[in-house]
């Protein structure tokens, strides 16, 4: 979900209505807390793989960064693996904290698509 349609979710000061949301009045759909919110994009998650076969060694998460919500999906979540730096689709997430060896990993990451630094700036 955009960032700037999260805007709407709560009344704005000096806007239309002290008590109602821009998603009310304009009868759009309402933020789902426990799918929309739970977890912030950019956080370490731990990705829950499904696998038809259930009873091997393979791991059931992966370490992952949480990219948002998928678009239709009641429960979908988009993340991105760590070990691959790939796009991932998963039903499931746990948010969890992060360590030392996840940030090193995410800037190795960065390192080999090429990335020196990161430059935020504020208009």
């Amino acid at each position: 979900m955009s960032e700037t349609a999260k805007l709407n979710w709560s009344p704005a000061k000096g806007g239309l209505s002290e008590h109602y949301r821009l998603n009310m009045i304009l009868q759009l759909p309402q933020p789902d807390c426990n799918r929309d919110i739970k977890v912030l994009q950019g956080s370490y998650v731990q990705a829950y793989q499904d696998h038809t076969i259930k009873n091997d060694k393979k791991a059931r998460t992966i370490d992952a960064l949480y990219l948002g919500p998928m678009k239709g999906s009641s429960t979908g979540h988009h993340v991105m693996n760590i070990a691959t730096g790939l796009e991932v689709r998963t039903q499931k997430v746990a948010q969890i904290p992060i360590t030392p060896l996840v940030i090193r990993a995410v800037e190795a990451l960065a390192k080999k698509e090429g990335m020196s630094a990161i430059k935020i700036e504020n208009k």
